[in-house]
């Protein structure tokens, strides 16, 4: 009877201990998803500051004719619209969209003649603008299909003397174009001189 009771108490430790081996380790592996959760938030806030430095010298800066070019060339391969209002187009209250098309914009023709187009007035609209904040808000033009669209025809800004001619010496307002979840979707370059 004896060994009956001692027998017990072994098998009572042994689930014991084998209860507090499972709590620890539960314990370190729940304490090893928050570190992972924190890391991982670290670094996606730090991949987040990187692509917006990227965009930095478009930030409410003056930028030469020469920059919008190489703006053109550079973020019209991603989804980015480049939003370029030269001193002819201003004249007519209007911008021109190249790379992926944004809200509100009229797009006329198709292939080589295919011109898209937003009113100058529709940067001021106050569904575009955040109070206090120094870029606009567009999300982009999509098709049926939620596929975003696109106007790669950029060979009329190299054209001297049409209203899309981009002047190498031109100087450029540069402001960021934001979609609601703070992501830069395109720029806009409104020429001042």
């Amino acid at each position: 009877m004896a060994e009956d009771i001692s027998a017990q108490a072994r098998t009572g430790v042994t689930v014991m201990a084998l209860a507090a081996l499972v709590a620890v380790v539960l314990n370190i592996m729940v304490i090893a998803q928050s570190i992972v959760t924190t890391g991982m938030t670290t670094l996606q806030s730090g991949v987040d500051a990187i692509k917006m430095q990227e965009y930095e010298k478009y930030n409410n800066k003056r930028v030469t004719g020469v920059e919008v070019k190489t703006a053109l060339t550079l973020y019209t391969t991603r989804d980015n619209a480049i939003v370029i209002g030269t001193k002819n187009a201003l004249k007519d209250n209007k911008y021109y969209i190249y790379g992926a098309l944004i809200e509100d914009c009229t797009v006329s023709g198709t292939g080589d003649d295919q011109v898209a187009t937003i009113g100058k007035d529709t940067f001021s609209q106050s569904k575009h603008r955040e109070s206090g904040q120094p870029y606009y808000i567009f999300e982009y033009k999509t098709d049926a299909y939620s596929a975003i669209e696109h106007n790669d025809n950029q060979k009329k800004t190299t054209l001297n003397g049409d209203d899309q001619f981009i002047e190498e010496s031109g100087i450029f307002e540069a402001q960021l174009i934001k979609n609601k979840t703070n992501t830069v979707v395109g720029i806009r370059f409104t020429q001042v001189k």
